[in-house]
């Protein structure tokens, strides 16, 4: 992918950037065994298998310029799974990222990153996202690569005032798979004003444009987006905040054109995007209650899809060896996609369009003990399942997983240099 021919002499920059002295060279290392009901997420022929994975994690971190202006960390985590039964899907999978920021005035930030992800599309039942949903794919076929950078710059116009510029790149590609990539390009500016110690305010503009590949015998489809959107957060105790962001959307889509065809008309739809959020602080306990609407990258169809995410995530640490994390949630895709058919009498390509809609739940619950300063047990247990899957209305074969896993993790000694 073309990112990782960006990311890699990047890295080699902002180390060569820092100072000698200021560099840490990171190390540590999981092994787990993992146990799955329905280890490739199929909706046909559920197949349960368990898998040793190896994951090292390395991580380069330090300052450049004057002490204080930069700040740099880079991050790579290549991950080898071995299934104890099934045959020829054993492999290795990747992932890099990157960040540096620096402060080239006391009131001027530029921040900049870089990532990369590949893994089978077979094992996107395994992929959890941040929310605590699992990553999806249209088709299970080759494999999944995920390349996104970003360049963003923050000015503080006053004691009370904020200005934020950024601008990011996307890259969405499915090789040796009927699924569909997509690029994209996206800006958003925004400003926010304290109003009071606990109450601030402001709005933001977000614009995106989005390019699928081409089907066979059939051009590429765009989509564009603008998102106009209130934001807001208070503090309404000193262990009680809600934050907010959301605002009306427009999602302008233009199909690409079939062959033999006229060429085709745009569509214009209306809609809203939503970050809304509730987090409490304790001691020794945290939960964050989120509801989220947004702009997904397609999952490997020719359309954009809206996902609406609702989660509740709790942490508990009642002393300095356990920490105790579990989650529940709930979402729901929704895509338009257009599909093509060809008749196989007339050999005419017919362009259909389809109706997606999946809802998926989970609830998962880990248990980390530290064993003792380099070396943490965690026993994780997880369910997640489609509560619903529509095609144009009709319902469609569902799937669920029952998954659990002990992971070992051990950390080296940090390199400083």
């Amino acid at each position: 992918m073309q990112l990782r021919l960006i990311l890699v002499p990047w890295c080699a920059i902002m180390i060569a950037a820092a100072s000698a002295s200021g560099h840490q060279f990171d190390l540590d290392v999981d092994q787990a065994i993992e146990g799955q009901t329905n280890a490739f997420g199929s909706i046909s022929d559920p197949v349960g298998d368990g898998t040793y994975r190896l994951q090292p994690r390395a991580n380069i971190s330090g300052d450049f310029g004057d002490i204080g202006t930069g700040r740099y960390s880079m991050t790579y985590r290549p991950s080898y799974t071995g299934y104890f039964r099934s045959d020829g899907v054993n492999g290795l999978d990747q992932a890099a990222d990157g960040s540096a920021s620096f402060n080239f005035t006391p009131r001027d930030r530029l921040g900049a990153s870089a990532g990369f992800a590949e893994y089978r599309s077979i094992r996107a039942i395994s992929q959890v996202n941040p929310d605590g949903s699992s990553d999806f794919v249209a088709s299970s076929a080759g494999s999944t690569e995920r390349g996104l950078a970003g360049l963003n710059y923050s000015r503080r116009l006053n004691a009370r005032s904020n200005l934020g510029l950024s601008f990011d790149f996307q890259d969405y590609s499915y090789p040796d798979s009927n699924n569909i990539g997509n690029k994209s390009v996206g800006f958003t500016t925004s400003y926010t004003r304290a109003l009071n110690s606990k109450f601030s305010l402001g709005g933001s503009l977000v614009a995106r444009h989005r390019m699928f590949e081409a089907q066979p015998r059939a051009g590429g489809s765009s989509v564009t987006i603008v998102n106009v959107n209130l934001l807001g957060s208070y503090e309404i105790s000193r262990t009680l905040k809600v934050e907010f962001e959301g605002g009306p959307t427009t999602i302008r889509t233009l199909p690409g054109r079939v062959e033999g065809l006229p060429e085709p008309v745009s569509a214009t739809d209306t809609t809203y995007f939503m970050d809304l959020s509730l987090k409490r602080n304790f001691k020794k306990a945290k939960w964050h209650l989120r509801y989220r609407r947004n702009e997904d990258p397609s999952a490997g169809t020719s359309r954009t899809s809206v996902n609406d995410t609702v989660s509740l995530s709790m942490n508990l640490s009642p002393d300095e060896l356990w920490r105790l994390t579990s989650g529940l949630g709930w979402s729901r895709r929704t895509t338009v996609d257009n599909v093509l058919f060809i008749d196989g009498n007339t050999g005419l390509i017919i362009p259909v369009t389809q109706d997606f809609r999946l809802d998926q739940v989970w609830v998962s619950l880990q248990a980390t003990r530290r064993l003792d300063d380099r070396v943490r047990l965690s026993m994780r247990l997880r369910y997640q399942r489609w509560i619903e899957n529509l095609v144009n209305g009709l319902s469609q074969p569902k799937q669920d997983n029952i998954s659990g896993a002990i992971t070992l993790n051990y950390e080296f000694d940090p390199y400083v240099f």
